[in-house]
């Protein structure tokens, strides 16, 4: 697939994913103003645990790291594994397409064109 293919798409997903996030947070907003006078007459729920109380939070925040982690392995991923050639960074040298490839690609694209 060409490069340009890519990035429409791209674009296109990130554009669905705002749109499909914009209406569920209004659809949220809106059930929650649905039922706020529900809500404000409902009784008081009971006092959690003391063991449930945690002024801390639950975690030390792990999110970054691993998100950190996940970077690294992609570009180990790609640099290391892969390598620019298989990507289509680097051209020339000895893993260069051959001539004979090239010649044979011309002539099956001529074959496509000629009339039935």
């Amino acid at each position: 697939m060409d490069r340009r293919f890519r990035i429409v798409a791209l674009i296109w997903a990130v554009v669905v994913a705002a749109v499909v996030g914009v209406l569920s947070y209004n659809a949220g907003v809106a059930h929650g103003i649905a039922i706020s006078p529900a809500l404000a007459n409902a009784p008081v729920p009971p006092l959690a645990p003391y063991w449930a109380y945690r002024p801390w939070g639950w975690g030390f925040g792990w999110g970054p790291v691993f998100f950190l982690l996940f970077v690294w392995f992609v570009m180990f991923r790609i640099f290391a594994w892969s390598g620019l050639r298989r990507r289509g960074w680097y051209r020339g040298g000895p893993f260069d397409v051959p001539p004979q490839f090239d010649e044979w690609h011309r002539r099956a694209h001529e074959g496509m064109n000629k009339p039935l």
